[in-house]
Protein backbone atom coordinates (compact mmCIF):
# COMPACT_ATOMS: atom_id res chain seq x y z
CA UNK A 1 0.00 0.00 0.00
CA UNK A 2 1.18 3.59 -0.58
CA UNK A 3 2.93 4.97 2.58
CA UNK A 4 4.98 7.60 0.94
CA UNK A 5 4.96 10.58 -1.59
CA UNK A 6 7.92 12.57 -2.51
CA UNK A 7 8.02 14.97 -4.70
CA UNK A 8 11.49 16.94 -5.99
CA UNK A 9 13.03 18.60 -8.56
CA UNK A 10 15.87 17.09 -11.09
CA UNK A 11 18.01 18.60 -8.02
CA UNK A 12 16.62 16.20 -5.47
CA UNK A 13 15.03 19.07 -3.81
CA UNK A 14 11.97 18.41 -2.13
CA UNK A 15 8.91 20.47 -3.07
CA UNK A 16 6.47 18.48 -0.76
CA UNK A 17 5.84 15.30 0.82
CA UNK A 18 2.89 13.16 2.27
CA UNK A 19 3.77 10.11 4.60
CA UNK A 20 0.52 7.91 5.75
CA UNK A 21 0.35 5.43 8.10
CA UNK A 22 -2.56 2.54 8.19
CA UNK A 23 -4.73 0.36 10.57
CA UNK A 24 -4.89 -2.82 10.90
CA UNK A 25 -7.98 -2.49 8.08
CA UNK A 26 -6.41 -0.91 5.62
CA UNK A 27 -7.54 2.37 6.23
CA UNK A 28 -5.67 5.48 6.44
CA UNK A 29 -4.68 6.16 10.06
CA UNK A 30 -2.12 9.07 9.53
CA UNK A 31 -0.73 11.40 6.99
CA UNK A 32 2.60 13.91 7.85
CA UNK A 33 2.81 16.37 5.32
CA UNK A 34 6.73 17.39 6.17
CA UNK A 35 6.70 20.41 3.99
CA UNK A 36 5.39 23.63 3.84
CA UNK A 37 3.70 25.47 6.46
CA UNK A 38 1.50 24.08 9.01
CA UNK A 39 -2.16 24.95 8.84
CA UNK A 40 -4.96 25.11 11.52
CA UNK A 41 -7.97 23.44 9.75
CA UNK A 42 -10.06 24.27 13.18
CA UNK A 43 -12.31 27.66 13.31
CA UNK A 44 -13.69 27.80 17.41
CA UNK A 45 -17.43 27.79 17.14
CA UNK A 46 -19.94 25.90 16.91
CA UNK A 47 -22.04 25.14 13.35
CA UNK A 48 -25.39 23.41 13.10
CA UNK A 49 -27.41 21.14 10.51
CA UNK A 50 -30.30 20.13 9.57
CA UNK A 51 -31.43 17.28 7.75
CA UNK A 52 -35.01 16.36 6.11
CA UNK A 53 -35.93 12.51 6.20
CA UNK A 54 -34.29 12.03 2.38
CA UNK A 55 -30.98 13.46 3.62
CA UNK A 56 -31.52 16.32 2.16
CA UNK A 57 -29.73 19.95 4.17
CA UNK A 58 -32.35 22.48 5.27
CA UNK A 59 -30.51 24.92 7.30
CA UNK A 60 -27.40 25.47 8.66
CA UNK A 61 -26.31 28.48 11.56
CA UNK A 62 -22.94 30.15 11.64
CA UNK A 63 -24.02 31.88 9.80
CA UNK A 64 -27.40 30.85 9.20
CA UNK A 65 -27.97 29.67 5.71
CA UNK A 66 -30.99 27.99 4.19
CA UNK A 67 -31.21 25.51 1.47
CA UNK A 68 -34.15 24.61 -0.97
CA UNK A 69 -34.99 21.92 -3.94
CA UNK A 70 -36.88 20.87 -6.70
CA UNK A 71 -39.32 18.06 -6.54
CA UNK A 72 -36.64 16.16 -8.29
CA UNK A 73 -34.15 16.54 -5.41
CA UNK A 74 -31.71 19.07 -6.83
CA UNK A 75 -30.96 21.76 -4.81
CA UNK A 76 -31.82 25.64 -6.20
CA UNK A 77 -30.81 27.43 -3.65
CA UNK A 78 -27.11 27.40 -1.78
CA UNK A 79 -24.33 29.83 -0.86
CA UNK A 80 -20.61 30.62 -2.58
CA UNK A 81 -17.63 30.46 -0.48
CA UNK A 82 -17.98 34.52 0.17
CA UNK A 83 -21.68 33.77 1.19
CA UNK A 84 -23.36 34.98 -1.73
CA UNK A 85 -27.01 33.28 -1.72
CA UNK A 86 -27.56 31.48 -4.95
CA UNK A 87 -29.98 30.38 -7.32
CA UNK A 88 -29.82 27.03 -9.71
CA UNK A 89 -31.60 25.90 -12.33
CA UNK A 90 -31.53 22.19 -13.95
CA UNK A 91 -33.09 20.92 -17.16
CA UNK A 92 -35.38 17.35 -17.39
CA UNK A 93 -32.30 15.09 -17.14
CA UNK A 94 -31.64 17.15 -13.76
CA UNK A 95 -28.18 18.66 -15.36
CA UNK A 96 -27.14 22.14 -13.83
CA UNK A 97 -27.76 24.59 -16.23
CA UNK A 98 -27.87 27.98 -14.79
CA UNK A 99 -26.44 29.47 -11.19
CA UNK A 100 -27.37 32.93 -10.19
CA UNK A 101 -25.97 35.46 -7.42
CA UNK A 102 -25.35 39.26 -6.72
CA UNK A 103 -22.37 40.22 -4.98
CA UNK A 104 -21.27 44.03 -6.35
CA UNK A 105 -22.93 42.78 -9.43
CA UNK A 106 -25.20 40.22 -11.15
CA UNK A 107 -22.86 37.04 -11.79
CA UNK A 108 -24.32 34.21 -13.86
CA UNK A 109 -22.78 31.41 -15.36
CA UNK A 110 -24.45 28.87 -17.55
CA UNK A 111 -24.01 25.36 -18.62
CA UNK A 112 -24.35 23.52 -21.69
CA UNK A 113 -23.99 19.55 -22.31
CA UNK A 114 -22.92 17.01 -25.12
CA UNK A 115 -25.13 14.52 -26.34
CA UNK A 116 -23.30 11.81 -23.72
CA UNK A 117 -24.00 14.31 -20.95
CA UNK A 118 -20.69 15.25 -20.35
CA UNK A 119 -19.78 19.12 -19.95
CA UNK A 120 -19.45 20.73 -23.36
CA UNK A 121 -19.93 24.95 -22.98
CA UNK A 122 -19.68 27.47 -19.61
CA UNK A 123 -20.80 30.86 -20.60
CA UNK A 124 -20.24 33.82 -17.62
CA UNK A 125 -22.13 36.83 -17.49
CA UNK A 126 -21.88 39.86 -14.93
CA UNK A 127 -25.09 42.28 -15.05
CA UNK A 128 -26.18 40.74 -18.56
CA UNK A 129 -22.90 40.88 -20.45
CA UNK A 130 -21.00 38.27 -21.54
CA UNK A 131 -17.27 38.49 -19.73
CA UNK A 132 -16.51 34.35 -20.75
CA UNK A 133 -17.37 31.29 -23.02
CA UNK A 134 -15.18 28.21 -22.67
CA UNK A 135 -15.34 25.35 -24.90
CA UNK A 136 -14.10 21.66 -23.62
CA UNK A 137 -12.90 19.42 -26.37
CA UNK A 138 -12.65 15.51 -25.12
CA UNK A 139 -10.72 12.27 -25.25
CA UNK A 140 -13.19 10.14 -23.61
CA UNK A 141 -14.66 11.63 -20.76
CA UNK A 142 -11.17 13.83 -19.95
CA UNK A 143 -10.94 17.57 -21.07
CA UNK A 144 -7.59 17.64 -23.46
CA UNK A 145 -8.44 21.40 -24.96
CA UNK A 146 -10.37 24.40 -23.18
CA UNK A 147 -10.93 27.50 -26.28
CA UNK A 148 -12.88 30.56 -26.19
CA UNK A 149 -15.98 31.17 -28.13
CA UNK A 150 -13.83 32.38 -31.14
CA UNK A 151 -11.91 28.43 -30.94
CA UNK A 152 -8.78 29.43 -30.14
CA UNK A 153 -7.80 27.25 -27.81
CA UNK A 154 -6.61 28.78 -24.37
CA UNK A 155 -5.99 25.77 -22.37
CA UNK A 156 -4.51 22.13 -23.46
CA UNK A 157 -3.69 19.10 -21.12
CA UNK A 158 -1.87 16.10 -21.20
CA UNK A 159 -3.24 12.52 -19.37
CA UNK A 160 -1.60 9.52 -18.30
CA UNK A 161 -2.74 6.57 -15.97
CA UNK A 162 -5.04 7.60 -13.42
CA UNK A 163 -6.94 6.60 -10.00
CA UNK A 164 -10.15 6.38 -12.40
CA UNK A 165 -12.17 9.49 -13.73
CA UNK A 166 -8.13 11.32 -14.20
CA UNK A 167 -8.07 11.72 -10.83
CA UNK A 168 -4.27 11.90 -9.87
CA UNK A 169 -3.02 11.67 -13.98
CA UNK A 170 -3.24 14.99 -15.57
CA UNK A 171 0.44 15.80 -16.02
CA UNK A 172 0.48 18.61 -18.26
CA UNK A 173 -0.82 22.03 -18.89
CA UNK A 174 0.27 23.76 -21.70
CA UNK A 175 -1.10 27.67 -20.92
CA UNK A 176 -0.12 30.78 -23.00
CA UNK A 177 2.19 28.94 -24.92
CA UNK A 178 3.97 27.63 -21.69
CA UNK A 179 4.01 24.26 -20.14
CA UNK A 180 3.28 23.44 -16.22
CA UNK A 181 3.04 20.02 -14.52
CA UNK A 182 0.93 19.00 -11.57
CA UNK A 183 2.06 17.35 -8.40
CA UNK A 184 0.06 15.35 -5.99
CA UNK A 185 -1.17 14.02 -2.68
CA UNK A 186 -1.83 9.78 -2.01
CA UNK A 187 -5.03 10.75 -3.04
CA UNK A 188 -4.93 12.32 -6.15
CA UNK A 189 -5.87 16.20 -5.18
CA UNK A 190 -3.65 18.80 -6.88
CA UNK A 191 -1.03 20.15 -4.33
CA UNK A 192 0.92 21.97 -6.24
CA UNK A 193 2.03 23.43 -10.51
CA UNK A 194 5.50 23.85 -11.34
CA UNK A 195 6.45 25.38 -14.29
CA UNK A 196 8.82 24.06 -17.24
CA UNK A 197 11.91 25.61 -14.59
CA UNK A 198 10.56 23.47 -11.39
CA UNK A 199 9.28 26.45 -9.51
CA UNK A 200 6.10 26.56 -8.02
CA UNK A 201 3.67 29.11 -9.58
CA UNK A 202 1.04 27.89 -7.35
CA UNK A 203 -0.07 25.32 -4.49
CA UNK A 204 -3.33 24.10 -2.29
CA UNK A 205 -4.18 22.51 0.78
CA UNK A 206 -7.49 21.25 1.39
CA UNK A 207 -9.55 20.03 4.29
CA UNK A 208 -10.51 16.58 3.74
CA UNK A 209 -13.58 16.78 1.85
CA UNK A 210 -11.79 19.43 -0.18
CA UNK A 211 -12.94 22.69 1.18
CA UNK A 212 -9.47 25.05 0.13
CA UNK A 213 -7.17 25.78 2.89
CA UNK A 214 -4.75 27.76 1.27
CA UNK A 215 -3.57 28.84 -1.94
CA UNK A 216 -0.33 30.44 -2.51
CA UNK A 217 0.88 31.81 -5.72
CA UNK A 218 -0.97 33.61 -8.78
CA UNK A 219 -1.02 31.12 -11.47
CA UNK A 220 -4.89 30.59 -12.71
CA UNK A 221 -5.59 27.11 -13.80
CA UNK A 222 -8.63 25.24 -12.96
CA UNK A 223 -7.99 21.61 -11.47
CA UNK A 224 -7.65 21.24 -7.73
CA UNK A 225 -9.32 18.48 -4.92
CA UNK A 226 -9.62 14.97 -6.87
CA UNK A 227 -8.00 16.61 -9.99
CA UNK A 228 -11.73 17.96 -10.95
CA UNK A 229 -12.61 21.36 -12.32
CA UNK A 230 -13.12 23.41 -9.43
CA UNK A 231 -14.94 27.06 -9.54
CA UNK A 232 -13.61 29.09 -6.84
CA UNK A 233 -16.32 32.23 -6.98
CA UNK A 234 -19.19 29.36 -7.40
CA UNK A 235 -17.53 26.65 -5.07
CA UNK A 236 -18.54 24.10 -7.35
CA UNK A 237 -16.47 21.23 -8.51
CA UNK A 238 -17.16 19.18 -11.56
CA UNK A 239 -17.21 15.80 -11.30
CA UNK A 240 -18.33 14.48 -14.84
CA UNK A 241 -21.80 13.34 -13.37
CA UNK A 242 -22.71 15.90 -11.34
CA UNK A 243 -21.29 18.67 -9.14
CA UNK A 244 -19.89 18.75 -5.86
CA UNK A 245 -19.62 21.63 -2.91
CA UNK A 246 -16.47 20.94 -0.80
CA UNK A 247 -18.20 23.22 1.83
CA UNK A 248 -21.02 21.61 2.62
CA UNK A 249 -19.07 18.51 1.57
CA UNK A 250 -22.39 17.82 -0.28
CA UNK A 251 -23.55 16.92 -4.19
CA UNK A 252 -25.95 19.51 -5.64
CA UNK A 253 -27.86 16.48 -6.67
CA UNK A 254 -28.94 13.01 -5.97
CA UNK A 255 -26.82 10.04 -7.58
CA UNK A 256 -27.73 9.21 -10.79
CA UNK A 257 -26.97 5.37 -9.82
CA UNK A 258 -29.35 5.50 -7.20
CA UNK A 259 -29.01 3.90 -3.80
CA UNK A 260 -26.50 1.92 -4.99
CA UNK A 261 -23.93 3.66 -3.50
CA UNK A 262 -26.06 4.14 0.02
CA UNK A 263 -29.13 5.12 1.28
CA UNK A 264 -27.71 8.95 1.48
CA UNK A 265 -27.49 10.21 -1.96
CA UNK A 266 -26.16 13.73 -1.31
CA UNK A 267 -23.38 12.62 0.61
CA UNK A 268 -19.63 12.65 -0.93
CA UNK A 269 -17.48 9.03 -0.49
CA UNK A 270 -20.26 7.63 2.30
CA UNK A 271 -18.60 10.63 5.00
CA UNK A 272 -15.09 8.71 4.86
CA UNK A 273 -13.38 11.28 2.13
CA UNK A 274 -10.22 10.39 4.32
CA UNK A 275 -9.85 7.08 2.36
CA UNK A 276 -12.27 7.53 -0.10
CA UNK A 277 -12.43 9.07 -3.61
CA UNK A 278 -15.06 9.61 -6.59
CA UNK A 279 -14.09 9.42 -9.97
CA UNK A 280 -17.06 10.32 -11.91
CA UNK A 281 -20.00 11.28 -8.85
CA UNK A 282 -21.41 7.85 -8.50
CA UNK A 283 -20.27 6.98 -5.71
CA UNK A 284 -16.92 6.51 -3.54
CA UNK A 285 -14.21 4.19 -3.95
CA UNK A 286 -11.51 2.81 -1.89
CA UNK A 287 -8.07 1.93 -2.34
CA UNK A 288 -7.71 -2.23 -2.13
CA UNK A 289 -3.81 -3.05 -0.23
CA UNK A 290 -4.07 -6.44 -1.60
CA UNK A 291 -4.91 -5.89 -5.32
CA UNK A 292 -2.62 -3.11 -5.63
CA UNK A 293 0.47 -5.29 -3.91
CA UNK A 294 -0.49 -8.49 -6.71
CA UNK A 295 -0.74 -5.49 -9.46
CA UNK A 296 2.72 -4.65 -8.47
CA UNK A 297 4.13 -8.30 -8.54
CA UNK A 298 2.33 -9.96 -11.81
CA UNK A 299 0.75 -7.31 -13.18
CA UNK A 300 -2.68 -9.09 -13.53
CA UNK A 301 -5.17 -7.78 -14.69
CA UNK A 302 -7.98 -8.81 -13.44
CA UNK A 303 -6.79 -7.82 -9.86
CA UNK A 304 -5.87 -4.29 -12.16
CA UNK A 305 -8.66 -3.66 -14.00
CA UNK A 306 -11.93 -5.58 -12.39
CA UNK A 307 -11.23 -6.80 -8.83
CA UNK A 308 -10.62 -3.14 -7.72
CA UNK A 309 -14.07 -2.44 -9.06
CA UNK A 310 -15.44 -4.98 -6.17
CA UNK A 311 -12.85 -3.72 -3.40
CA UNK A 312 -14.05 0.04 -4.52
CA UNK A 313 -18.00 -0.29 -5.34
CA UNK A 314 -19.93 -0.24 -1.51
CA UNK A 315 -18.88 2.19 1.04
CA UNK A 316 -19.99 -0.78 3.59
CA UNK A 317 -16.92 -1.68 5.51
CA UNK A 318 -18.74 -5.47 5.73
CA UNK A 319 -19.61 -5.98 2.34
CA UNK A 320 -16.32 -4.51 0.81
CA UNK A 321 -14.30 -7.01 2.86
CA UNK A 322 -16.58 -10.10 2.06
CA UNK A 323 -15.80 -9.49 -1.64
CA UNK A 324 -12.09 -8.94 -0.97
CA UNK A 325 -11.64 -12.22 1.19
CA UNK A 326 -13.52 -14.28 -1.18
CA UNK A 327 -11.55 -13.06 -4.13
CA UNK A 328 -8.19 -13.05 -2.57
CA UNK A 329 -8.84 -16.60 -1.71
CA UNK A 330 -10.14 -17.54 -4.88
CA UNK A 331 -6.90 -15.90 -6.79
CA UNK A 332 -4.56 -17.75 -4.28
CA UNK A 333 -6.42 -21.07 -5.42
CA UNK A 334 -5.80 -20.38 -8.94
CA UNK A 335 -2.52 -21.19 -10.54
CA UNK A 336 -0.67 -18.52 -12.18
CA UNK A 337 0.26 -20.52 -14.83
CA UNK A 338 -1.46 -19.68 -18.29
CA UNK A 339 -3.07 -16.63 -16.84
CA UNK A 340 -1.03 -14.03 -19.20
CA UNK A 341 -0.65 -14.90 -22.85
CA UNK A 342 2.65 -14.01 -24.46
CA UNK A 343 0.70 -10.85 -26.37
CA UNK A 344 -0.09 -10.18 -22.85
CA UNK A 345 -3.78 -10.92 -23.20
CA UNK A 346 -6.38 -12.97 -20.61
CA UNK A 347 -8.98 -15.10 -21.20
CA UNK A 348 -11.76 -14.20 -18.64
CA UNK A 349 -13.93 -17.32 -18.15
CA UNK A 350 -12.44 -18.42 -14.94
CA UNK A 351 -12.43 -14.38 -13.67
CA UNK A 352 -16.05 -13.65 -14.88
CA UNK A 353 -17.00 -17.11 -12.63
CA UNK A 354 -15.05 -16.07 -9.87
CA UNK A 355 -16.53 -12.28 -10.04
CA UNK A 356 -19.55 -13.90 -10.06
CA UNK A 357 -19.69 -16.04 -7.65
CA UNK A 358 -17.93 -13.68 -4.74
CA UNK A 359 -20.22 -11.03 -5.31
CA UNK A 360 -23.56 -12.83 -5.44
CA UNK A 361 -22.00 -14.66 -2.20
CA UNK A 362 -22.13 -11.01 -0.08
CA UNK A 363 -25.38 -10.23 -2.14
CA UNK A 364 -24.75 -7.77 -4.26
CA UNK A 365 -25.46 -7.61 -7.94
CA UNK A 366 -22.10 -8.67 -9.82
CA UNK A 367 -22.05 -5.63 -12.46
CA UNK A 368 -19.31 -4.09 -13.52
CA UNK A 369 -20.68 0.18 -12.93
CA UNK A 370 -17.48 1.52 -13.86
CA UNK A 371 -17.32 0.10 -17.47
CA UNK A 372 -17.97 3.19 -19.82
CA UNK A 373 -20.23 1.12 -22.05
CA UNK A 374 -22.48 0.45 -19.49
CA UNK A 375 -22.23 -2.13 -16.75
CA UNK A 376 -21.55 -5.63 -17.30
CA UNK A 377 -19.19 -8.65 -16.53
CA UNK A 378 -15.57 -8.51 -18.33
CA UNK A 379 -16.11 -10.64 -20.85
CA UNK A 380 -13.06 -10.49 -23.12
CA UNK A 381 -9.56 -10.10 -23.50
CA UNK A 382 -7.79 -6.70 -22.38
CA UNK A 383 -4.21 -5.47 -23.12
CA UNK A 384 -1.68 -5.05 -20.63
CA UNK A 385 -0.16 -1.91 -19.81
Amino acid sequence: MLTEITNKTSAQEIINKHVFTYNNLDLIDTETITTGTAIDTFTEGLKTYDYNNVNQLLNSTNPAEAFTYDDDGNMTQGYTPDGYQFTATYDAENRLTSLTYNGSINHETKYYYSGDDMLAKVKKYENGSLVSDTRFIRAGFLPIQERDASNAVIREYTWGLNMGGGIGGLLNLNQGGLDYSYLYDGKGNVMAVIDSAESVVASYRYDVFGVLLKKAGTFDQPFRFSTKRYDESLGLSYYGYRFYTPITGRWLTRDPLGEAGGINLYQMTGNNSVNFVDPWGLYGTQSCSYYKQACEINGGPYECKIATVACKSFPSQNTLDCIRQCLQEKHKDRQPEGQCSEEGQTDFSDFTSEHQDCFSGCYQNPENPYDPQGPDLPDGPVTLY
